[in-house]
């Protein structure tokens, strides 16, 4: 097992497109623009997509994109 300090990448806290479109009250396909479109920064594991709750917040907030 690697260790993983405490606030690195490795050790934040994640959701999926389809969690997180739930919690916009969105579709998938859009969750997946707004990924696509860069409004929202998202992690590529593989084949799938994971947002970081930090971003999540951020874009709950209205902030922008960094």
């Amino acid at each position: 097992m690697i260790p993983v300090k405490a606030g690195s990448p490795a050790s934040t806290s994640t959701v999926t497109v389809e969690e997180f479109a739930d919690i916009l009250r969105i579709s998938r396909l859009s969750a997946y623009r707004l990924i696509k479109s860069k409004r929202v920064v998202a992690i590529r594991v593989g084949r799938l997509w994971r947002i970081p709750e930090a971003e999540v917040q951020r874009f709950l907030a209205g902030g922008q994109a960094e």
